[in-house]
């Protein structure tokens, strides 16, 4: 978002005949396998994965294990596209090219978490009911539609200044980064003038810095990004995932030993997820220190078996012993 040997789900189809299997455009005996995955690569389950030939009028639907693993057997040559649908996350769409003669390469399907957007309390129905539309327009990825329920929104209400962040959010989706760091800003500077800071409102603030450290990565102002990242930390030292993305923009930026300082605090974190000692490894390879480069690998390899990228990193540390 692992730990078995990857096994096909098999679609059971009942056919009146071989010589309907045959005729029947589309079908053959290809197979395609894989896991889906939230972002910080745990595996969903539940996920109901489609696959759509863009050549014949033929598809095929399964859902994935609570491993998160799925697949499918009987489809000929071509282009195809798999969508993987779930509640709470934005719908996923992988375009691909897939062959009879023998085993396609596993695919790996990440899928991003919908943002869920705080409900202010309002005596206004029609308001509140705009509110809610803008959220549930976000979840369509209708990312236009909310942003103008979300502005019309805010110049009925203008005092609940931290719909600016809905707003951020939107502008972010669509690309439109100068303007979502500006909606990131004004809202920090009124959660700043709040006369107590809660902890309610330092947890907002952190998701703030995180935002714009986002919006700044997009762009790949890597220092801004690192700064934002960083104070973010400071208030939530607990985030796993802005520990790594100072990391990554740390190591894109050469300072290999402070990226390593981050990769380790993520691990620390969050010591089951196997991408920071992927990055890590990396980071070792890159300093020259091969034993340290194998272990973090080794353990990469041992925490995410099925991941695309294990057979890739086995042949790298056989080679590199």
């Amino acid at each position: 978002m692992r730990k078995c040997s990857l096994l096909f789900v098999m679609i059971v189809m009942v056919f009146a005949g071989s010589s309907l299997l045959q005729s029947q455009e589309g079908r053959g005996v290809g197979r395609v396998a894989g896991v889906v995955q939230d972002q910080e690569g745990n595996p969903l389950g539940g996920v109901k994965i489609l696959l759509e030939s863009l050549k014949y009028n033929f598809n095929m639907e399964t859902v994935s294990d609570e491993n998160g693993k799925w697949g499918f057997y009987g489809f000929a040559n071509g282009p195809y596209r798999i969508t993987a649908e779930k509640d709470g996350f934005v719908r996923t769409i992988m375009p691909m090219e897939l062959s009879q003669a023998g085993k396609n390469p596993r695919q790996r399907i990440e899928m991003e978490k919908v943002v869920e957007l705080d409900t202010p309390v309002l005596k206004d129905d029609g308001s509140r009911n705009e509110f809610l539309q803008g959220n549930q327009l976000f979840k369509q990825e209708n990312f236009k539609e909310a942003l103008d329920m979300f502005v019309s929104f805010r110049e009925k209400n203008p005092k609940l200044y931290k719909v600016g962040i809905n707003i951020g959010n939107c502008y972010f989706k669509l690309r439109k980064y100068p303007e979502a760091i500006g909606e990131y800003v004004k809202v920090l500077e009124g959660l700043n003038a709040e006369p107590e800071k809660t902890k309610e409102i330092n947890t907002t603030i952190a998701g703030v810095f995180a935002g714009l450290g986002e919006a700044y990565m997009a762009q790949e102002k890597f220092r801004e990004a690192e700064e934002y990242f960083k104070k973010s930390m400071e208030i939530d030292p607990t985030d796993y995932a802005l520990a790594y993305n100072v990391a990554e923009i740390l190591f894109n930026m050469n300072k290999v030993d402070e990226a390593i300082k981050y990769y380790e605090t993520a691990i620390k974190i969050k010591p089951e997820w196997p991408k920071s000692y992927l990055k890590i490894g990396y980071a070792y390879l890159n300093k020259g220190d091969t034993a340290k480069a194998i272990s973090y690998m080794e353990k990469f390899v041992e925490l995410a078996p099925d991941d695309p990228q294990a057979d890739t990193i086995k042949s790298l540390i056989k080679d590199l012993k």
